[in-house]
Order: structure tokens, then sequence, then C-alpha cells
């Protein structure tokens, strides 16, 4: 793939399968990416144009932006949505809707003798409905467990697999990872056939990526 980062007019190859390192010596400037990286993700502004061989893509759609620890969750409303269709489709295949069903008649019957005993003229959903079940009863992936390492993998897989996010954008987030935690990552981003771009404000000389790419403080590029 491809990122074009128009605001300089720059433009870089990341990789499916690898990591790749971006570093952003010039504080304004490395500011200014985040902000507007986090505006394009959240279809406020168009910065960047990201490619796939010819083919551009929506990079609000097949991107995610990783600051800190906080953002490994799976609170987004895209991510309960697709969970959902998901899990629909799995009690549709896997023959389990008679058994909701009936489970559903079950409370609804209690639910009238509640109606019956109570003083209250009480009303209540008598529709069967997959996805308001799901939603009432609270179902959602659990928060990742672990390392930052760790968490950060697992969100990875899940999204790749959820939302087909293909491009990862990890921002400043050396501070949390120990040096033998870039091989696991790499064999994450290899295994998912993935793009994962470590974007810095300085160049960490023990950690070797096998692409980098340096935007200096004067804004020249070195590769």
């Amino acid at each position: 793939m491809r990122l074009v980062y128009q605001e300089l007019n720059f433009s870089m190859e990341i990789k499916k399968g690898m990591t790749t390192s971006l570093v952003l010596e010039n504080p304004a400037v490395f500011e200014s990416f985040l902000i507007n990286l986090y505006r394009q993700l959240s279809k406020e502004k168009s910065c960047f144009i990201l490619y796939d061989e010819e083919n551009e893509k929506d990079l609000s759609r097949n991107c995610a932006l990783i600051t800190t620890p906080l953002d490994l969750n799976y609170e987004k409303k895209e991510i309960q949505k697709n969970l959902f269709a998901e899990l629909e489709e799995i009690i549709v295949e896997k023959e389990l809707i008679n058994d909701l069903g009936e489970a559903h008649g079950k409370i609804l019957e209690i639910f009238d003798t509640i109606r019956f005993i109570s003083s209250y003229e009480i009303e209540y959903k008598e529709d069967f409905d997959i996805s308001y079940l799901l939603k009432n009863y609270n179902i959602h992936i659990g928060s990742p467990k672990g390392t930052f390492a760790e968490k950060l993998i697992e969100y990875i897989n899940n999204l790749k697999n959820l939302l087909g996010k293909d491009l990862f954008f990890v921002i400043n987030c050396d501070a949390y990872l120990k040096r033998e935690d870039y091989f696991y990552i790499e064999q994450c981003a290899a295994y998912n056939d993935i793009c994962i771009l470590f974007v810095r404000d300085e160049q960490i000389e023990l950690i070797k990526a096998k692409k980098e790419y340096i935007i200096d403080e004067d804004l020249c590029e070195i590769q």
C-alpha cells in the first residue's frame, strides 16, 4: 500500500505483513500529523490518501488509530454493530434461534404473571428480536487483557476479523513496549497480512525497523 500525506507532499510505501516506522522529528509536524489523521478517521478532514496498488481506499474504513492503552477497547458503535451481525449469523447457522425463541416465550409468561399480580398496567415488548436480546443482555467483546503488547495484538486481530481493518497507526507507544514485543507484533502483522505503522517523534536506535522513513526538523526526508 502507499500512503500520501498531502500537507507535506510526502508519500511512503507500507507493505502488508510488515511493520513500518515513520519518524517525524519536528514537534509541530508530528502534532499536525496526528490531528489531521484523527480528523480524517472521524471524516472531518482529508489530508491523507491511501492506495492499494492503484486503487484508492477509504482511510476511515480501513484504518485504526492507537495512541495510548486507553484506545484498546471495543466501545465504538461500529464494532458493536458488526459483532451483533456476526452473532446473529451464528445463531441462525447453528439453529440456536429456536432455543432463544423458547426462552423468550418463557420470559413473556413470567411477565404476564407479574402483570396480573401487579397493581399497575404494565406494558412490555413482546416481539422476538435477536438484536434486541443481544443489546439488552449487554453482550460485548471483553476488554483486552495482559501487557500492552498482548492487548495490542488481540485488538488488532479482532479489528481485522470483525471490521476488515488492514492498516494500524501506532503513535508514540514505545514506552509501553519491551524490545522483544516488537517481534510478536511483526508476527501479528505477517499472520493477518496487515500493515502496522509506528509513528514516532524520534528515532529509536535499538529498534531497527525493516522499513523506516524519517522527516527531520528541517522537513528533509531520510530513508
